[in-house]
């Protein structure tokens, strides 16, 4: 078969998956796929859509200790308005929180894409000091806290960030700054210079791979840049409205865009949108209505799909996603098959408190993993792959 042939066959392929796709009855939406660790390690033709990932619920491998239970539990590490990050080196999710009055357990977890498990990483501090609201535990490790989307990975010292949180028992709000060495799982207060972001909820960063700086937007006073190296803070620019405490973001680092979006009760949703990487500034976009339902979602996954050059949000329910164009400001609303169920179900592992850093992009598998709820098995995302659309032929 000549070359062209091939690339006509592909193309033909790829229209006939994103036909059945698009036209797939309400019904099998709804279907959950299982996909064994195989197929998501080794199998690039895994068809596009959501794949559950068997035995990968979050509780099914959390500690018994009755100190750090609190109200409700080891789901708090995920129910409790907490996030996680993409460990890109490891091919894993690792997810952290807890907090307030919800849970008291720091302990540590992953989801590990190449072998289909879910573990716990390491074991929960002593609590003692607990009852005085501390940053740290007698052990020195931080406190379980509300982690919003405050976690960022800093791919280029195998680093997880932490900043800020609503902390345990109390629930008031840290300003502190935290590392976990992923090689290692050893934490460290980090104590940085500079003019620090405020404490408060709903706190929004990402990591930029051109700077290598980590971004964050605080609820109360504006954008900020963290550098690891110099460990020191910087205002990037001031916003003195601040922003809506149940959003979500990322950074697209060809546009140098820092995207935040999101927002409970906001009509038509809230945007937020920076340039990043030198001078930054804030952009005004004029938004089409095709984002309307996305944006008004509360503090939704959202994460920057390299392959697509799109940023892609999925609105803390069911198997719709949406593919945001940051050239035009519009949305495309896509449909795939398997996914969380609908939002109104009962027994739906939809969101309740939103999804945070919890649905995350991995380039070398060019895949999309969600991790809803502790009692609810994982998710992978496949989407089109971009040559379905980018392909031409005489």
């Amino acid at each position: 078969m000549d070359s062209n042939s091939e690339i006509r066959r592909r193309v033909r392929l790829a229209s006939a998956i994103v036909l059945t796709v698009l036209m797939a009855p309400h019904s099998w939406l709804r279907a959950s796929a299982a996909v064994t660790p195989v197929a998501a390690e080794k199998d690039a033709s895994v068809a596009p859509g959501w794949h559950r990932i068997p035995g990968t619920a979050l509780q099914s491998v959390c500690p018994k200790d009755p100190a750090i239970q609190a109200v409700v539990g080891c789901r708090g590490v995920i129910d409790a308005w907490n996030g996680a990050i993409a460990d890109t080196k490891r091919e894993r999710l690792v997810i952290w929180g807890g907090g307030h009055n919800d849970y008291f357990g720091n302990e540590v977890y992953a989801l590990d894409i190449g072998t289909g498990r879910m573990d716990r990483l390491n074991e929960p501090s002593p609590v003692d000091n607990v009852s005085a609201c501390p940053e740290a535990y007698v052990d020195r490790r931080p406190s379980s806290r509300h982690t919003y989307e405050g976690l960022t990975y800093i791919t280029h010292a195998d680093t997880m960030f932490v900043f800020g949180g609503a902390k345990s028992n109390c629930g008031f709000f840290s300003a502190g700054t935290w590392t976990l060495d992923l090689a290692t799982l050893q934490w460290r207060a980090m104590e940085p210079s500079g003019p620090r972001p405020g404490a408060g909820p709903g706190q929004v960063s990402d990591y930029d791979p051109n700077s290598k700086l980590v971004y964050l937007h605080d609820y109360v006073s504006g954008l900020y840049a963290y550098s690891l190296e110099a460990n020191s803070w910087k205002q990037a620019m001031s916003d003195d409205h601040g922003i809506d405490y149940h959003m979500s973001g990322a950074i697209d680092p060809k546009r140098r865009l820092f995207v935040i979006l999101g927002g409970l009760g906001s009509p038509g949703g809230g945007l937020d949108v920076f340039k990043v990487g030198g001078s930054s500034s804030k952009l005004t976009p004029r938004v089409d209505a095709s984002c309307r339902d996305a944006f008004s979602a509360a503090s939704p996954g959202v994460a920057y799909d390299s392959a697509l050059q799109k940023i892609v949000i999925w609105p803390n329910y069911g198997g719709a996603v949406y593919l945001l164009d940051e050239g035009s400001w519009t949305c495309q609303l896509v449909h795939y098959p398997g996914g969380p169920a609908e939002k109104g179900e009962a027994g739906a592992p939809s969101a309740t408190n939103g999804t945070f850093g919890r649905f995350r992009y991995f380039p070398d598998k060019d895949i999309f993993v969600l991790v809803d709820q502790a009692r609810s098995d994982a998710y992978m995302l496949k989407l089109i792959p971009p040559a379905a659309v980018e392909v031409k032929t005489d």
